[in-house]
């Protein structure tokens, strides 16, 4: 078996070969795939959590907001984000100050991401409600979502175009097959329900 999985696999490599793509081609692939070469919008942010347990009661939810929204007022008032939430954070990253570092937009609930998104770099956005708690954010900094130059993805952009083709390549290979072949052949059934795709 072992053996027959190595011909499967050798063959596929064989069949799978492409020529280098040139340069106009990749590209051309940059240009059509901007998705797969563009820079999400991130936050660098430090977080204040006020923990809550997601089962508990409406008044311990409330009695978190009212508390949030007290840090929130000293923070307006010019609190350093970072001692408040060392002294009061539920969080992980209390000991560092709330620092959690760079965080990609769609990493965290949708709540978050709108209160991020109206937040200006420099601001503190909340009291937001998640599922672990009421959150604060001081918005340290914000990153639009960019499209890489060129230049910088040039080397992944012509690998994915050589997958790209490659398996497309492979996946002709597998449909041609499986018109000449009876699907009622047990083994090669098999084999066809093993080849991934």
């Amino acid at each position: 078996e072992i053996e027959t999985d190595f011909r499967i696999e050798t063959r596929k490599r064989e069949i799978s070969r492409v020529e280098q793509a040139t340069e106009a081609e990749i590209r051309t692939y940059y240009e059509s795939q901007h998705a797969l070469f563009t820079r999400p919008a991130a936050y660098r942010l430090k977080l204040l959590l006020i923990a809550v347990d997601p089962g508990a009661s409406t008044e311990a939810w409330r009695a978190a907001e009212k508390q949030a929204q007290e840090y929130a007022r000293r923070l307006a008032a010019g609190e350093d984000f970072a001692a408040v939430a060392r002294a009061n954070s539920k969080h992980g990253s209390a000991e560092q100050g709330g620092a959690i570092g760079l965080v990609h937009e769609g990493q965290l609930g949708e709540s978050a991401e709108v209160a991020l998104r109206s937040a200006k770099a420099g601001e503190v956005a909340g009291p937001v409600r998640l599922l672990e708690g009421i959150a604060l954010f001081d918005v340290e900094e914000k990153r639009v979502a960019a499209l890489m130059p060129f230049p910088e993805v040039r080397e992944r952009a012509s690998m994915l175009l050589e997958r790209d083709r490659a398996k497309k390549q492979w996946n002709g290979f597998i449909e041609t097959i499986r018109g000449r072949f009876s699907v009622e052949r047990s083994a090669f059934a098999e084999f066809l329900a093993d080849v991934p795709r």
